[in-house]
């Protein structure tokens, strides 16, 4: 069974003593359970920040719900890990429950956020030069990226995507790329939640099935 390893105050960040890298992992995860809208202040944050691998599931399963207009609680979450098969391998929902109770508000998320994001860099210089420079990339990419929104094919290439326009047409038509959308008849773009999701995993990304890909521009 697993178990929180302190209890988190509401007091202002200024005055927020260092948590450890995995008390910020867990107050993140449950702010956001608290506060599904808090997500919006730390659309920087990806599942690869995250050094505990079960928190890396439980924070995939709640921005995959909450993009999915799913609001996420106790029993959704644990709806959508189960049926992954996931919900004892995070701790079940005791695991689940103690995340909420031990922080009291959403309020010091940034705080938390920026920690556990400082904490994957720092972690990086474990790592072959190849993966701390291909994670450092990552979060420079999705920091380039607006929050919610859509952007144009000439704002992906190649300031986002690394690859030619033909590339990217092919990887959208093979479901590899997210599908853009139709935003008028001479007006196609991409929304930068699903593209946020291809740069946190770009050879695992498939785009959800029955998705229509809009004409090439």
């Amino acid at each position: 069974m697993r178990d929180l390893q302190s209890t988190h105050t509401g007091v202002a960040p200024t005055e927020l003593p260092e948590p450890h890298p995995n008390d910020a992992e867990q107050a993140v995860l449950g702010a956001l359970l608290l506060d599904n809208g808090s997500l919006q202040k730390i659309r920087y944050l990806h599942a690869l920040h995250f050094c505990d691998p079960c928190h890396r599931i439980l924070f995939e399963h709640i921005i995959k719900l909450i993009d999915g207009s799913v609001v996420v609680d106790l029993v959704t979450l644990s709806e959508s890990l189960n049926s992954a098969g996931k919900l004892a391998e995070v701790g079940g929902m005791e695991y689940l429950g103690q995340l909420i109770e031990n922080v009291p508000s959403s309020a010091n998320i940034c705080h938390y956020a920026q920690i556990v994001r400082e904490h994957a860099l720092r972690q990086n210089i474990a790592k072959t030069p190849k993966q701390a420079e291909r994670s450092i990339r990552l979060s420079d990419l999705i920091g380039r990226l607006p929050e919610v929104g859509y952007v144009r094919q000439s704002q992906l290439i190649p300031a986002i995507v690394p690859f030619s326009s033909a590339t990217l047409w092919r990887k959208v038509k093979a479901s590899t790329f997210p599908a853009p959308v139709k935003l008028s008849p001479r007006t196609t773009a991409w929304d930068v939640i699903p593209v946020r999701r291809w740069l946190a995993n770009p050879d695992g990304f498939r785009s959800p099935k029955g998705a229509e890909p809009a004409s090439r521009e």
